[in-house]
């Protein structure tokens, strides 16, 4: 899984240099180790800790925080307001 959303995320920064890739998965199955220290997914958000375990409500809270402000930021300030359009170009 990881190798596939680094392949894609390679193809969409090709085309888009400025894009943000955000990545958000139930649980990690990847040895620390093998996760390399140059990747083009700019951030890897994991909702469980094991399979039986909750999901975690605060990574969830701080993966949409950090849309909201690439939205921002991506929008010079204009923030969309919902319900309505989500990107405001």
């Amino acid at each position: 899984m990881l190798s596939g959303a680094q392949f894609t995320a390679q193809k969409v920064k090709g085309a888009t240099p400025r894009a943000k890739v955000l990545m958000i998965a139930e649980r990690n199955e990847v040895s620390l180790t093998k996760i390399p220290s140059e990747t083009p997914i700019n951030q890897i958000y994991i909702l469980r800790d094991g399979e039986g375990d909750s999901i975690d409500l605060e990574t969830v809270w701080n993966f949409f925080c950090e849309v909201k402000l690439a939205l921002e930021r991506a929008t010079a300030g204009q923030i969309a307001k919902l319900p309505g359009k989500l990107l405001v170009l």
